[in-house]
């Protein structure tokens, strides 16, 4: 009689199991690492960029004014984005996002401590910023299922669902706040810049993906009449499918007429409650 026991079954890795299987692939640790770092700039960014409005002296009518540009530059862009994540390296694409919006955050945390900047350098800035959001966010769409298989993108899209509120609503606002609190404005932009960096180099340590296409867009997709049909194609599909453009619709006057009132608004109802606004113009 043998005294070796039979071996138990071969268990799957703990990663290659349930809502976390994504995870399994390298290529997808450092992305989701990246967009984490991406998302968590955005929040932080919106309050910092609130609280140095207020610092400057600014009010409701300036806050408006610089809250606007991140909106109007990603949706001029967005189609185009879409354009572009179809020819060029989506890595490429969102490497160069990283990289510009640290420059442009650098920048404006390097005027805000010499004290030479002007509502018009934020306003400049956060349209800059939605332009490259604009570039982003379909270069990671476009990215994501070269490197999970089909059966794991539900999962991602998962994780990404989770991701985005808690850290761009919840945990980038929370840590602004607290660094504003400690220091000022301008440590919580410096703050944004080097979470882009901490994006930039995760996109960076990522191995180039070949642009998913078939042979006959390949064909076709390359020079500047093609950009321009797409676009014009992209425009008239958003027009014609009546539950995306009900969508849009409703979404921006939602946007217009409640959260931007909330988000502008806000701010200044509660320094006048809680009397900072008599005290100083910093937290």
């Amino acid at each position: 009689m043998s005294n070796h026991t039979a071996s138990p079954p071969h268990r799957r890795p703990r990663l290659a199991r349930g809502p976390v299987r994504p995870f399994a692939h390298p290529q997808y640790r450092l992305l989701i690492l990246a967009l984490a770092a991406g998302l968590l700039s955005v929040g932080t960014w919106l309050i910092a960029v609130v609280w140095q409005v207020v610092e400057m002296g600014g009010g409701p009518a300036e806050l408006s004014s610089v809250a606007v540009g991140p909106a109007v530059g990603m949706v001029l862009v967005a189609l185009l984005g879409g354009v572009l994540a179809d020819r060029i390296p989506q890595r490429t694409l969102l490497l160069a996002t990283y990289i510009a919006r640290a420059v442009l955050v650098a920048v404006t945390a390097a005027l805000a401590v010499n004290g030479s900047i002007t509502f018009w350098h934020l306003t400049a800035v956060g349209f800059a910023l939605g332009l490259a959001n604009g570039v982003q966010f379909p270069a990671y769409s476009a990215l994501l299922p070269s490197i999970v298989p089909p059966q794991d993108l539900l999962a991602a899209n998962g994780v990404e669902g989770v991701l985005r509120p808690t850290l761009m609503q919840a945990a980038g606002p929370a840590a602004a706040s607290a660094v504003v609190a400690a220091s000022s404005p301008a440590v919580a932009m410096c703050t944004v810049a080097l979470l882009e960096v901490v994006g930039a180099l995760c996109i960076l340590a990522m191995h180039p993906t070949a642009v998913r296409r078939d042979d006959a867009q390949s064909d076709e997709s390359s020079g500047f009449r093609s950009v321009v049909d797409d676009l014009t194609e992209g425009v008239r599909f958003t027009v014609r499918t009546p539950w995306l453009l009900g969508t849009l619709l409703f979404g921006s006057v939602a946007v217009l007429c409640v959260l931007g009132p909330i988000e502008v608004l806000i701010p200044f109802a509660i320094r006048e409650a809680t009397g900072a606004g008599r005290r100083s113009t910093r937290w």
